[in-house]
C-alpha cells in the first residue's frame, strides 16, 4: 500500500471528527443538552385567528396581550401580504383576537415589540421591529411607533439606519423614543450571514437609539435575539 493510500484513513478520521466536534458545539449553543423543569400548574389552550405569529407582549396595567404576526412563507414566495399586530384580552379567554392595523400594506412585517409604560396623564407605546417588503420599496427594517389609543394604534415616528440595521430582531423601549435593539447578525441574508451562522461567529451587535440616532452599544455577540429592560434601563440581552 503506497504513503498516499495509508493516509486517507487519517484524512477521513480527522474530517469525521472535526464535523463531530462541529455538530456538537451547535446543538451545545442551541441548548440541545439544556434540562427545563417545568414549574407550570395551568393548562394550555390554542388561541386561533392570529397569521404567523413571532412575538407576544402584555400590558401589566391592561392585561391586554399584544401580539405581532405576518405571512413569511408569502413573503419568501415574493407574495408579500399585509402583517398586523393583533389585541388579546387576558380576562376574557373566550375572545377573538383583534386587528389593530387593519390597513396596514405589505410595508409593515412585524416582528419583535415592546412596550413602554406611560406615566399618568400619557398613553402608552408600542414599539415594533419591522421589515418591510421589497416590493413596497420602503427601508429595509424599520422601528415603528405606536401610542396605544384604546383599541387602536396611532402611528408617531419611524426610525431606521441603513448602516446599522443589519438583521434586527427585538426591541426593549426605555422611554417614549429611547430603546435597545438587537441585530442577530453581522451581516445581511446571503453568503457572508451564512459563513457567519455556521461557523458561530460572534460578530453581531446591540445597538441603542437615544432618541436622534443609532449607535452600538455592544458588540462580538453570537446571535443576539431577545432584550429586555430592567427597571433603571441596563439591558439583559
Amino acid at each position: 500500500m503506497s504513503g498516499t493510500s495509508r493516509r486517507w484513513p487519517k484524512f477521513l478520521a480527522g474530517g469525521l471528527l472535526l464535523v463531530a466536534a462541529f455538530a456538537g458545539r451547535t446543538a451545545w449553543n442551541a441548548g440541545a443538552f439544556r434540562r427545563i423543569d417545568s414549574h407550570f400548574a395551568g393548562t394550555c389552550r390554542e388561541i386561533r385567528g392570529v397569521i404567523g405569529p413571532e412575538d407576544i407582549v402584555v400590558n401589566p396595567r391592561t392585561r391586554i396581550a399584544y401580539v405581532s404576526g405576518c405571512d413569511r412563507r408569502a413573503a419568501e414566495r415574493g407574495e408579500a401580504k399585509p402583517g398586523a399586530i393583533w389585541a388579546w384580552p387576558l380576562d376574557r379567554p373566550d375572545a377573538v383576537p383583534r386587528n389593530l392595523t387593519p390597513g396596514a400594506g405589505i410595508d409593515f412585517q412585524p416582528h419583535g415589540l415592546g412596550l413602554w409604560l406611560a406615566p399618568e396623564g400619557a398613553r402608552d407605546r408600542l414599539f415594533v421591529v419591522n421589515h418591510p417588503a421589497p416590493a413596497s420599496g420602503k427601508p429595509k427594517h424599520t422601528v415603528e411607533v405606536f401610542e396605544i389609543d384604546g383599541d387602536s394604534l396611532s402611528p408617531v415616528a419611524s426610525r431606521t439606519d441603513p448602516d446599522l440595521l443589519v438583521m434586527p430582531n427585538d426591541v426593549a423601549p426605555v422611554g417614549p423614543d429611547r430603546f435597545y435593539l438587537t441585530n442577530t447578525h453581522a451581516n445581511p441574508r446571503g453568503f457572508a450571514q451564512n459563513v457567519e451562522t455556521y461557523l458561530q461567529l460572534p460578530r453581531a451587535k446591540v445597538l441603542y437609539f437615544d432618541g436622534v440616532r443609532f449607535k452600538a452599544v455592544r458588540e462580538g455577540e453570537l446571535f443576539p435575539n431577545g432584550v429586555a429592560a430592567s427597571a433603571d434601563s441596563a439591558t439583559n440581552p
